[in-house]
C-alpha cells in the first residue's frame, strides 16, 4: 500500500517563505547580538593567561572608542609583560587618554630603554605637572634617544617649569639632544631662554644653529637681533634663511638694511630659497 503525502497549499508555502525571508532582512543592533562586542573581547583577552592573546588585545586598543578604551589601556600599562605595556602606552598616546602620563612615571627609571622612551612619548601626549617634573631627571639619562624624547615631551607640555632644566642641557654632547632642547625652548616661549639660545647660533651643528634661529624668532625678543644679523652670514643656507625669517618676525628696523644687502648680494642663496619656498 502506497501512502500519499499531501503538500501544503502553494499559498501557505509562499507565506511561510515570505515570513522567513522577512525575518532575515531585519537589522539587529550590534548591542543586541549574543556575540560579545569588540571591547568585550579585548577586555576578556587582556586578562588571559596567554601572553600572546594579551598582546593581540593590546594592539587592538587604538581602534576602540576613547570611552571604552581608557580603562583597558590603563590595565595594559600595568601588565606583567613588557610588550603588552608598550602596546598599552602606544594606545594611550594615540587616544590622548587624560593623565595617562602619570601612570608611567616609574618607567622613566626602568632598565629597559624602550620603556623609558615610551614613557616620555606618553607624557608628551598627556602631560601633567607631575610627569613633566619627572622628565627633568631623565635629561641626564645615559641614552641620547631617551634624553631627546624627554626634551621633546617637555617642550610639548608648554610648561614654564620645564625651562630651567632644559637650559641646563643646551650643551648636551649629542647634537640630536641639543636640537630637541633648542626646539623645546622655542615651543615653550619663555624669554628666559633668549640669551642662552643666542649662544646656540654658534653651535658646531648647522641643524642646531638653524633651530636656534627659529626659536629666537618665536620668542620675539629684540636682544637676539644683533646675533641673528651675524647669522645672515652663516655658511649654511638653511641657517641664513632661518635667521632672515626670525628677523622678519622681530620686525627690527635696524635689520632692514642688512637683509636688503644680503638679498641683493646672495641671489642664489638665502633669497633663492626664501623666494622659492624652499626648506628652512
Amino acid at each position: 500500500m502506497v501512502t500519499t503525502v499531501r503538500l501544503a497549499k502553494p499559498i501557505v508555502v509562499g507565506a511561510l517563505l515570505s515570513a522567513t525571508i522577512g525575518l532575515s532582512m531585519v537589522s539587529i543592533p550590534a548591542q543586541a547580538s549574543v556575540w560579545p562586542s569588540s571591547h568585550e573581547r579585548v577586555a576578556e583577552a587582556l586578562v588571559s593567561g596567554n601572553v600572546s592573546e594579551r598582546r593581540r588585545a593590546a594592539a587592538q586598543l587604538p581602534r576602540l572608542p576613547l570611552k571604552l578604551a581608557t580603562g583597558l589601556a590603563r590595565r595594559a600599562l600595568r601588565d606583567g609583560d613588557l610588550e603588552v605595556r608598550l602596546l598599552g602606552a602606544r594606545a594611550a598616546a594615540a587616544l590622548g587618554i587624560d593623565k595617562a602620563g602619570d601612570e608611567v612615571v616609574s618607567w622613566l627609571s626602568d632598565r629597559d630603554v624602550r620603556l623609558r622612551v615610551a614613557a616620555c612619548e606618553l607624557i608628551a601626549a598627556a602631560p601633567t605637572a607631575q610627569s613633566v617634573q619627572a622628565l627633568a631627571r631623565v635629561l641626564g639619562d645615559g641614552k641620547a634617544r631617551v634624553r631627546q624624547a624627554a626634551a621633546a615631551a617637555m617642550g610639548g607640555s608648554g610648561m614654564s617649569d620645564a625651562v630651567s632644566p632644559l637650559l641646563g642641557h643646551l650643551d648636551d654632547g649629542a647634537a640630536s639632544v641639543r636640537l630637541a632642547v633648542v626646539r623645546a625652548l622655542g615651543r615653550i616661549g619663555d624669554r628666559r631662554a633668549v640669551v642662552p639660545l643666542v649662544s646656540k647660533l654658534q653651535d658646531q651643528e648647522s641643524d642646531v644653529r638653524r633651530e636656534a634661529a627659529r626659536s629666537l624668532g618665536q620668542l620675539g625678543d629684540g636682544r637676539a637681533i644683533a646675533t641673528l644679523m651675524l647669522a645672515l652670514q652663516d655658511q649654511t643656507v638653511a641657517v641664513r634663511v632661518a635667521a632672515l625669517d626670525a628677523l622678519g618676525r622681530l620686525g627690527a628696523d635696524a635689520a632692514t638694511a642688512a637683509i636688503a644687502a644680503l638679498l641683493s648680494a646672495d641671489g642664489t642663496g638665502a633669497r633663492g630659497q626664501a623666494g622659492a619656498g624652499g626648506p628652512v
